[in-house]
């Protein structure tokens, strides 16, 4: 099987150690998420027992699982760690919204036997896969589409998870998204209050010392907009970036990004705060003398007339339809940063 792999994700194949694997695997790694089949969240295609057929599946690493449980007592291979994996795999598929999953199927059948305990736990650790028949494999095309909606979902499921066990309780796991505390990452927070630069210097010392939180959908929206821009080309750069969001580089050019969730369907408070910070950050952050610099606004929506509004200040806007397709305005389709 030969699939050209997103951009930073690894591939590793595991057909048994000494003996055959009841279910050979090959696994996809976003050393992002996971670099290690024993634990957290990875990609995998695994082979039935009978070889009819092979699915794409965001797995669970189950090794580590195995050996430690509560406690530090053993969950062993049984049900126990079935019903563990099991109950993970379902809280995370609680939370990822039905358009981002439609067409993935939350079972997975490897036709294992009650006693091959690996394929049992592959089968009850699987969060959302899809299924190809041996003689009836799709394209390439298909095939490689398929990959990379995978691996966007990863990032989004790896995100409900991180969410997921930092509220672990000892007798069940749970998530609560109610009420926002200073001290919790997952809370978007304005950070600013009280910062008043004397001049351009102390403004850039001081906002790079600022601590930023960010909500689930705000690293949502960054994680599932990078892996796709970096299939249209582009370079997307997170690292010593702060506090821009995101900044993408492709052919010498370079565009500044700045992510906006809009909350209860009304994109002016995240428009006003885009444009804010876009301005901000191009004056005090970017150097004139290296050339152009392209702004973008992203949203977790349409942002309707406000699109045009940008588009008069010299910005571009990139928003995530209904349907999963990213789409833009005028200026974005210019850049190639969208086809629609």
């Amino acid at each position: 099987m030969e699939i050209r792999l997103p951009r930073g994700l690894r591939m590793e194949g595991n057909g048994g150690k000494g003996t055959a694997a009841l279910s050979p695997w090959i696994g996809v790694f976003d050393p992002r998420v996971s670099d290690d089949s024993r634990e957290g969240l990875y990609l995998a295609y695994i082979y039935a027992s009978d070889m009819g057929s092979v699915s794409l599946t965001i797995q669970q690493g189950i090794e580590k699982l195995a050996e430690s449980g509560k406690n530090g007592s053993k969950l062993g291979r049984g049900g126990e760690l079935r019903k563990v994996v099991s109950d993970r795999a379902r809280q995370i598929r609680d939370h990822i919204p039905a358009g981002i999953i439609a067409g993935w199927d939350p079972h997975l059948d490897l036709k294992a036997r009650p006693k091959d305990w690996r394929p049992r736990a592959y089968e009850a650790g699987n969060v959302l896969a899809r299924r190809y028949r041996i003689l009836d494999m799709p394209m390439e095309e298909v095939l490689r589409g398929d990959l990379w909606r995978a691996a966007e979902i990863l990032r989004y499921a790896a995100s409900i998870e991180r969410d997921l066990w930092r509220h672990q309780e000892s007798e069940r796991l749970h998530v609560n998204y109610q009420g926002k505390s200073k001290h919790d990452p997952a809370v978007e927070v304005e950070g600013l209050e009280g910062f008043k630069p004397k001049d351009s210097g102390s403004y850039v010392v001081e906002i790079k010392r600022r601590v930023q939180y960010r909500s689930r959908s705000h690293e949502v929206l960054l994680n599932s907009f990078a892996l796709y821009i970096e299939g249209r080309g582009f370079t997307p750069i997170t690292v010593g970036m702060h506090p821009r969001d995101l900044v993408l580089k492709k052919l010498g050019k370079e565009w500044l990004v700045e992510a906006k969730v809009i909350k209860d369907g009304n994109p002016t408070k995240a428009v006003r705060e885009a444009v804010g910070q876009l301005l901000e950050y191009r004056y005090f952050l970017h150097s004139k003398g290296e050339g152009e610099l392209g702004l973008v606004g992203l949203f977790t929506e349409s942002i309707g007339v406000f699109a045009e509004y940008l588009e008069s200040q010299g910005i571009a806007s990139i928003w995530k339809a209904a349907s999963g397709a990213w789409e833009g305005s005028a200026l974005a389709r210019k850049w190639g940063l969208t086809e629609i």
